[in-house]
């Protein structure tokens, strides 16, 4: 089965499930396939190792209850009749308001004239003409307060469905004006082969080297744990890409002799969730590090569009892990100090302690962490991209920010704050606890669990629009902050 055949299969198994929601769990999906694919499956594989679409729309299924997509209707021509009937209504009112004017700009009578009472003089007969109007006012005021509430919300509808509809044309436009670029790019350059490169390695004790500097341009890193007391090098160079390897007062060092133009034949590009970015169309050689499990050193590794992987080192001095356009991977780690950036790459980071600090910071894409452990502060940092924490322990502040996308803490602490930031994204937060909390967002909910009775906690908290499960103001011991808009709060405590 191809990608193609599986998404369609999923996306006809998720028909109860809202439009826009929809989209967001094929999109997620679809990404699971390709990083199985970056990671070096082919695409049948990648499909194979997926859950059936059923299996998938049947946990969906008994997760919630889901609402029906409203049909969509004609709205030109009912607003356009809504649009007359408002002009028609406020012409009305303005008539009114000229009678007023006419009739001296006298209040109403308290009581009615009587009808067996006499002919009423000249000055009766403007203060029942006052009443009428008045009367007729106040109708022309009710039904206009309706006409605007109907008007307002069909306008509000109506622009959402033009976004939306512009938002699809311009991504359309994008992805033709990336398959152009990539095809153009395809015909005007050539390549360097992969045979090309010459494979060289080298090997020393790793008591001999205090610092590692690993600067491979275009080409993947891995750095793996390994028994024994020597470390290995493997890595590539040729005259096209140039690299040298020195070891000059205890600091190994692999450089790119000369910053010609990259390879750009090598990449193709790609539009996922509206953000354009490159991909290998080509193998690329791959530096490789053997670093004994308890070799005390810093390490710097550092690509460009090429991933970045470490696992198993348990006596890092300074990890410092960046890369562009791809992901970084670190688990089964240990070291003083820890800091991760990347952009337009994910974060996957499992099982990792630092003595001191732990930075790790994407944008475009998502972090996802298990088992993080730091004795100073520990901040993870995106844009547009989710951020899922699984028992992350923090001797400081526990930092969890993004924007435009939704962040899950669960099993966390900080002995500082517990910071959840975001906008245009849900929060979630379950048996995660701080000396302090604090839960932002715009544009959604707030949900979860917070330990504790509801008396431990010195709450403010603020919506609008939706429900709210807290009070606004409490004293308390512990600060409590929780705001949104246009979303409800739904935390209870767990006591």
């Amino acid at each position: 089965m191809t990608r193609k055949d599986y998404m369609e299969a999923l996306e006809s198994k998720l028909g109860f499930i809202p439009t826009a929601q929809r989209k967001a769990i094929l999109d997620y999906y679809e990404e699971m396939v390709e990083d199985r694919m970056e990671d070096g499956m082919d695409e049948a594989s990648a499909v194979a190792a997926m859950e059936r679409p059923e299996t998938i729309a049947e946990r969906l299924k008994a997760e919630g209850n889901y609402a029906k997509d409203e049909p969509e209707t004609d709205d030109g021509e009912q607003l356009t009749d809504e649009a007359m009937r408002f002009s028609s209504l406020a012409g009305s009112l303005l008539r009114t308001f000229e009678d007023l004017e006419k009739a001296g700009k006298v209040t109403p009578p308290e009581t009615p004239v009587s009808p067996s009472a006499p002919e009423p003089e000249a000055s009766d007969k403007k203060k029942d003409a006052v009443d009428r109007a008045f009367d007729s006012m106040d109708q022309a005021l009710d039904s206009m307060e309706r006409t605007m509430d109907s008007v307002g919300d069909q306008v509000c509808d109506s622009v959402e469905r033009a976004v939306d509809f512009a938002g699809n044309k311009v991504f359309d436009s994008v992805e033709r004006a990336v398959d152009a670029a990539t095809n153009y790019i395809q015909r005007h350059t050539t390549d360097t082969a992969e045979g090309d490169y010459e494979k060289k390695t080298f090997t020393c004790p790793a008591d001999k080297v205090r610092a590692i500097r690993l600067l491979s341009g275009e080409m993947p890193i891995r750095v793996t744990a390994c028994e024994g007391n020597d470390l290995t090098l493997t890595y590539y160079t040729c005259d096209n890409d140039p690299y040298e390897l020195n070891l000059d007062d205890g600091v190994l060092a692999l450089e790119k002799l000369s910053y010609k133009k990259m390879d750009i034949s090598r990449f193709t590009f790609a539009v996922l969730d509206g953000i354009i970015k490159m991909r290998w169309s080509k193998p690329a050689p791959t530096v490789e590090l053997l670093l004994p499990r308890n070799a005390l050193v810093s390490l710097t590794a550092h690509a460009s569009n090429a991933s970045v992987k470490v696992s198993g080192c348990q006596a890092l001095v300074e990890a410092e892990l960046k890369t562009s356009n791809s992901r970084i991977e670190a688990g089964d780690l240990s070291c003083v100090r820890l800091n991760c950036v990347s952009s337009n790459g994910r974060l996957v980071l499992t099982n990792i302690t630092s003595r001191q600090y732990m930075s790790c910071k994407t944008s475009n894409s998502r972090i996802v962490a298990n088992d993080l452990k730091s004795k100073g502060d520990m901040q993870l940092t995106t844009s547009n991209g989710h951020i899922e924490g699984h028992s992350l322990q923090s001797a400081g502040n526990l930092q969890l920010i993004t924007s435009n996308s939704g962040i899950l803490a669960e099993d966390c602490a900080a002995k500082g704050e517990l910071r959840m930031t975001t906008s245009n994204g849900k929060l979630e937060t379950w048996r995660s606890q701080g000396a302090s909390i604090q839960l932002r967002t715009s544009n959604a909910s707030i949900r979860g669990g917070i330990p504790g009775t509801m008396s431990d906690w010195r709450i403010e908290s603020r919506t609008s629009n939706g429900k709210n499960s807290l009070p606004k103001q409490q004293d308390g011991f512990k600060p409590l902050t929780v705001s949104t808009s246009n979303g409800s709060i739904d935390l209870h405590f767990e006591g």
